[in-house]
């Protein structure tokens, strides 16, 4: 008859073998839990600006916000206020980019202080268990991506710095993220038109192309055909890295146009989102892998609100001509969230040529089927009202929604039979979506 002592000892063997196989499910529950929380490191919607509006932000879908600091001798004092902007912008769901400004590059180029500091932020912020910052509301703020500088190829300006110095620039801060954070990936200061290739070709005449890891570009302009300025400037920069053996990553990290008046020309808030969709389509299509609008999810930009940049925005601020209130959502605001909701967690994008002139065809792979962004380049055939085209589609039927929703957010939708493999539509302002299951 086994002993006491025996019994006991087999008793707690199935215990702990019981223990083991609990821990193991709920490991395994809560790996598969990650797993299906959305992170959205991959996204390509952003946004720059100065907001506080978060939630606007996130309702839409924007997952990326640029921001921008130039820190100097007092930083560390306010440090708390860092802690807690970054903290809720993380805890609202944004990733962020930060920014290093570069106003007084001269002083700062080989200054230790300096160094020293941009060190101290990296590392405060890189969530790597090392002198982190505090976590505040149970967030702990994040930042793995930093820009140097912005905008330096435009004389005159507080960033400006002449090519062969920002490569010298890059030299000297590059090592002091990477050495506080290694994960953490840099960025090219933002190019302008229309000397942004030769200015990248000069910083990497200079040695520059190993202290970055992505290239950075910004372009604005109308909403009547300048959308596609910013994949001339794409091939053109990859033209340049070429030419040196590199190939890194764009992104473009301020894009936009306005509605309102500039300079006498008008644009409609349908035409404004219009080309927001434009934009973001050609540009992912081009292999960029994130666009931000610019300026602002609200307008205005320090100006009397009817500046071009005052304009830009996808909120009224209340200011201006044509501002219908503060608060209220543009149809761009609208449309941003119905084009995130349509091509978020795209696989793949092909432009689809028709024999049409004026449309243009883009193909979204997704897991469950395939949206189409179709549209018309309506101003380049003043005299037609709409037109109609004929597209190649495999299926029976296809969703259409109109991109551009109306001033209440409410997008036209309706389900078309595709015939003989043909689906036909009439084209006017706005871009439509097409969706089809496989």
């Amino acid at each position: 008859m086994p002993s006491k002592k025996s019994i006991l000892s087999v008793l707690l063997l199935i215990l702990c073998i019981f223990l083991f196989y609990l821990n193991l499910s709920l490991y395994e529950q809560e790996g598969v839990q990650e797993e299906l929380e959305p992170t959205y490191w991959e996204s390509p919607f952003g946004l720059h600006g100065i907001e506080k509006d978060y939630k606007a932000m996130t309702d839409i879908g924007i997952r990326w916000y640029r921001l921008g600091i130039h820190p100097g001798p007092t930083f560390r004092q306010k440090i708390r206020q860092f802690d807690e902007r970054y903290a809720e912008i993380c805890g609202s769901g944004l990733n962020i980019l930060e920014n290093f400004m570069l106003h007084g590059w001269r002083k700062l180029l080989g200054n230790a202080e300096y160094a020293e500091l941009v060190r101290f932020i990296v590392e405060r912020y890189d969530a790597d268990g090392i002198n982190d910052a505090p976590k505040i509301n149970g967030t702990e703020p994040k930042i793995l991506y930093w820009e140097i500088g912005n905008e330096p190829n435009i004389e005159g300006k507080g960033d400006s710095c002449p090519p062969e110095e920002y490569a010298r620039f890059l030299k000297f801060i590059y090592p002091v993220i990477k050495r506080a954070c290694p994960q953490c990936k840099v960025l090219f200061a933002g190019l302008v038109p229309f000397t942004h290739d030769e200015y990248l070709d000069i910083v990497l005449q200079n040695g520059g192309g190993d202290y970055f890891d992505i290239i950075s570009l910004h372009y604005y302009g109308n909403a009547t055909g300048d959308y596609a300025y910013g994949v001339k400037m794409i091939n053109e920069v990859k033209a340049v890295m070429a030419k040196y053996g590199i190939n890194k990553p764009i992104w473009i990290t301020e894009t936009g146009t306005y509605s309102g008046s500039v300079n006498g020309i008008f644009q409609s808030e349908e035409e404004q989102a219009a080309d927001l969709v434009k934009r973001y389509v050609v540009l992912l299509s081009a292999g960029t892998e994130k666009v931000f609008w610019a300026w602002g999810l609200y307008e205005g930009f320090g100006g009397d609100g009817n500046q071009y940049f005052d304009q830009t925005g996808l909120i009224y601020d209340g200011r201006g001509d044509y501002d219908k209130g503060f608060g209220v959502e543009k149809r761009a605001y609208y449309a941003y969230g119905l084009m995130t909701e349509k091509l978020e967690g795209f696989t793949n994008i092909e432009e689809v040529h028709l024999r049409e002139k004026n449309v243009f065809l883009f193909r979204f792979d997704k897991r469950n089927g395939y949206v189409y962004v179709v549209w018309w380049d309506w101003w380049n055939e003043p005299d037609l009202l709409e037109k109609e085209v004929e597209i190649p589609i495999r299926g029976k039927e296809a969703v259409l929604t109109i991109a551009v929703p109306n001033e209440n957010g409410e997008a036209y939708s309706e389900i078309i039979e595709v015939q003989n493999g043909i689906l036909k539509l009439r084209l006017r302002k706005s871009p439509v979506y097409i969706e089809v299951k496989p």
